[in-house]
């Protein structure tokens, strides 16, 4: 499974005083995970189906800084959770309110990853996580059609974050 390290990276680079300097402040762990069989006479494809719980411990800036973060993220990892069609509860959350300055939050994503296999003549198989094969929005793309890309995140009295975009795998 490739999209947790991706997230993970994504988020420690646009905010390293949160995770880079204490790792245990953002969790991740896999639930309720299985393998899709699309085997066939020439392959053994499958694709791994799983939510991505991610917990948050000790957030001090605007929760909506990691959202937009997210949805960055996730319009190149997993463009289907941005769709109208699943947009009501694509990214279910809880917040703990641990105080006016501070939260720990928590959110689940469900995520698939699409495995080719060939057989190789030798009798080996040759393995690939494919990349996601229809963006939402293509890399060229502005955020908001009159806007220029993502490139950092700020909110009144906090230093820019700078966002380097992450690429899809291929």
């Amino acid at each position: 499974m490739l999209k947790p390290d991706s997230l993970r990276a994504r988020l420690t680079e646009a905010f390293p005083d949160a995770f880079a300097r204490d790792a245990t402040n953002l969790s991740m762990w896999v639930d309720q995970g299985h393998v899709r069989c699309h085997a066939g006479p020439d392959n053994l494809n499958f694709t791994v189906e799983y939510k991505l719980c991610v917990s948050i411990t000790g957030w001090t800036l605007p929760s909506i800084m990691i959202w937009v973060t997210l949805i960055d993220w996730l319009r190149a990892q997993q463009p289907d959770l941005l769709s109208p069609a699943n947009s009501a509860a694509a990214i279910p959350f809880e917040v703990d309110l641990v105080s006016a300055d501070e939260v720990d939050l928590g959110f689940d994503l469900a995520l698939t990853e699409p495995v080719r296999v060939t057989r190789r003549e030798d009798g080996g198989f040759d393995m690939r996580v494919a990349a996601e094969p229809d963006p939402l929005f293509p890399d060229a793309a502005p955020l908001l059609p009159s806007g220029p890309l993502l490139k950092s995140i700020w909110a009144p009295g906090l230093n820019p974050v700078q966002i380097v975009p992450d690429e899809p795998e291929a």
